[in-house]
């Protein structure tokens, strides 16, 4: 447990109902997955007493150029993917990509089995690669879904939420 104002989560004013978050640059809220996870490494987050305070921190310990504009905030959070998990087929959660030429992919293929009622190759399931490039089979109804799960997700980003992660999918 080294401390890494990149990856660090602090409590803000007392309020324990979130915490603000440098990894994404926002709040998050206390029962998010990858704060969990960052606390079951043995990490505890440190409280502050005002976002004036936490913004004294940043100014000391980040170079030029902090904190991000909301453009390069977006930018980061669409460049690192998103976690998706599913209630109903676990072999399709993953870390999937959602940068420009994934979302045209992913609307392009949902868009193709909406009109056409049937997925690329005609069977079914069809294999869609993750962010790491591992191959995940999805019937129709789950990649609709996982589809609108993506829209809804970068649509929220685009209009200035943080939403919860990971996109949980029936």
């Amino acid at each position: 447990m080294f401390y890494n104002v990149r990856d660090w989560y602090w409590i803000v004013g007392g309020d324990t109902s979130r915490v603000w978050s440098s990894a994404s640059v926002a709040y998050v809220p206390a029962n998010d997955a990858g704060y969990a996870a960052w606390l079951e490494e043995g990490n505890v987050a440190t409280r502050i007493a005002s976002e004036e305070e936490l913004a004294e921190v940043f100014a000391n310990q980040y170079p030029a150029g902090w904190p991000p504009t909301p453009q390069e905030r977006i930018g980061a959070l669409i460049g690192a993917g998103v976690e998706v998990h599913s209630t109903g087929t676990p072999a399709i959660n993953a870390l999937y990509a959602i940068d420009e030429s994934a979302q045209q992919n992913i609307s392009g293929v949902a868009a193709g089995i909406a009109s056409r009622n049937r997925l690329p190759g005609g069977g079914a399931t069809f294999n869609y690669g993750d962010f790491n490039g591992v191959n995940h089979a999805f019937t129709s109804a789950q990649f609709l879904n996982f589809a609108s799960a993506i829209e809804d997700y970068v649509y929220a980003l685009l209009n200035g939420d943080t939403p919860t992660t990971p996109l949980v999918i029936p």
